[in-house]
């Protein structure tokens, strides 16, 4: 451990306790001493000295405001910089120096009942104030499942979440582009695979997680499943017969202004399912066809006892065979179109081929190429997939499609996916409220947690929170959690990349992170842009021929 870490962890008071002060907030003025050398920070946890009669255990509180003044610097003598050097002669003025600061009292730790106690009643001004001792700050944050960092202002000190209380009880993952969503992310599910040989299914709409397949340090199991055919991934694939009348409307994405085109496929869609029998694509372009030849031979007799076709039926089939070529025209070119199938399903769980969920296995559920709302219904199909299996699982249901273990789920770009309304909205608050009872457990990223719907959010007890900048974002994440206080919400704009305060049931106490190293790849880095144009130049010139000179052509005529 540095010198710095050393200085840190000794059990000298470093300040005392001033004002007035609340069972939940104190008031410091620190050692002046050490305002220069080695001064307390935000985040920071510090021992506060309660009477041995009141409270035996060392009460930890987080350092929340800090803010340094000058007694000789008195604000009418300043007049300029010069002034400042002036004074400087008439002594040593960093002497009046005097770093005041306030911290939230977190509690003590009862090792009987292994959990953090708060005090109901305040320290007494005048109090001592420690820095908190690394063996006892090892012990609160040391007793989780898997460790993601260390304590920004402890240097060494392990923080470990507890993987129960982080998947059963839903996670988010929140921060601006390029703080570090993915990395963290990358950071928590190795762990649970390479510690816990645990099951996660991650959505993946941008491929941030395929280079997973290419980490040696990965130990489990690790399947790429797409919904286009590709080589080297498995196929996301569904039967179009288990299909609702609205979702085959959305993954076709027939538009609603298409009223005639939606019209003629539910006719079609209704008259295949009344057949009882498993149909694809082309069977339902048969049925359309089928639905327009039977109103162009739909026979009347007369009042001269002739046959003749019935006004209304041929009205009515010019009018969708004029839509039925566009409406063929979505249906091949549908960007789901590969997903769906006659016959094949994939599977919940099958020990003996490639499956959604499994122990020691990560499921990486790309979606690249397909749109907004092909993707909603391809999430919304695999969520309620897993779900169901879940509750069949628990409630021991006649079903092979069951569950094998409990499942954390990782929804990125989570905005999209839960934005309040969307066809995977229903399903995922749905897990969020009940997943718990069924081992399916619900893990959101996201750089917009303002678009998120805010029940979902408050129903992911453990957040962390990297960089947010955003006043708006800020105040939702504000209102979803019980475990962030204001100063820790004042501390994300301030946060260094790989930084995040993470808070909820999966820690003793709130904590200031450095998130730990991911050895392996991830993609979702961005283009370096001025280096991209810098490539593109270069092999613009190697590509372009110098041109020949053929002088006799531009001569004249004399």
């Amino acid at each position: 451990m540095s010198k710095n870490s050393n200085s840190r962890d000794n059990n000298k008071a470093i300040a005392i306790i001033v004002g007035i002060s609340t069972p939940s907030e104190v008031t410091l003025i620190v050692d002046p001493k050490i305002a220069r050398t080695t001064p307390l920070e935000l985040g920071e946890l510090v021992v506060i000295d309660y009477p041995k009669n009141l409270v035996q255990k060392p009460v930890i509180a987080m350092i929340s405001k800090i803010a340094l003044s000058n007694e000789n610097l008195v604000e009418s003598l300043i007049k300029s910089p010069e002034s400042i050097d002036r004074l400087k002669l008439l002594g040593h003025i960093e002497e009046g120096e005097r770093l005041g600061a306030a911290a939230r009292i977190l509690g003590y730790l009862d090792e009987e009942r292994d959990h953090i106690v708060t005090p109901r009643f305040p320290p007494y001004p005048g109090a001592k104030v420690s820095r908190a001792p690394s063996e006892l700050l090892s012990k609160i944050f040391g007793k989780g499942h898997i460790s993601v960092g260390e304590l920004r202002s402890h240097k060494g000190v392990e923080v470990k979440l507890n993987v129960d209380e982080l998947v059963s009880k839903h996670f988010a993952v929140l921060a601006i582009t390029g703080a570090g969503k993915s990395y963290s992310i990358a950071v928590i599910v190795s762990r649970i695979i390479n510690n816990l040989q645990g099951s996660v299914v991650i959505v993946d709409p941008h491929e941030d997680y395929v280079p997973f397949i290419k980490n040696k340090n990965i130990n489990g199991n690790i399947t790429v499943f797409s919904a286009k055919r590709t080589t080297g991934r498995q196929r996301i694939a569904f039967k179009l017969s288990n299909f609702g009348h609205n979702a085959l409307l959305e993954l076709l994405e027939i538009p609603e202004q298409a009223t005639i085109q939606r019209d003629l496929l539910s006719r079609a869609y209704w008259r295949l399912q009344e057949k009882k029998v498993d149909w694809d694509l082309q069977d339902l372009k048969n049925e359309i066809n089928a639905i327009i030849k039977d109103l162009r031979e739909d026979i009347v007799i007369d009042d001269k006892g002739k046959e003749q076709i019935r006004k209304s039926s041929k009205a009515e089939a010019n009018r969708l065979e004029n839509s039925k070529f566009g409406l063929f025209s979505r249906i091949d070119l549908a960007p789901a179109r590969d997903v769906l199938t006659k016959s094949s399903e994939l599977p919940v769980y099958n020990a003996n081929a490639p499956s959604l969920v499994k122990p020691n296995q990560i499921s990486i559920i790309t979606l690249t190429g397909l749109g907004s709302k092909t993707q909603q219904t391809i999430v919304d199909l695999i969520a309620r997939k897993i779900f169901n299996a879940g509750k069949a699982q628990v409630r021991n249901e006649l079903t092979p499609h069951k569950l094998p273990c409990a499942v954390l789920m990782v929804i990125e770009e989570a905005h999209n996916f839960i934005p309040g309304s969307g066809r995977s909205s229903s399903i995922l608050k749905q897990i969020a409220a009940e997943g718990r009872k069924f081992g399916v457990g619900l893990g959101l990223v996201s750089q917009r947690p303002g678009r998120l719907d805010s029940d979902v959010l408050s129903q992911c007890n453990t957040q962390i929170i990297l960089k947010i900048v955003n006043p708006y974002d800020q105040q939702q994440i504000l209102r979803s959690s019980e475990s962030l206080s204001e100063d820790l919400l004042n501390d994300l704009p301030a946060l260094n990349v790989g930084e995040a305060v993470i808070v909820g049931p999966s820690l003793p106490i709130p904590a200031l992170v450095s998130i730990a190293t991911f050895d392996g790849k991830l993609g979702g880095k961005g283009v370096q842009i001025t280096e991209s144009w810098k490539a593109a130049l270069e092999k613009q010139k190697s590509s372009i021929r110098k041109p020949q000179k053929y002088e006799d052509d531009f001569k004249l005529d004399k």
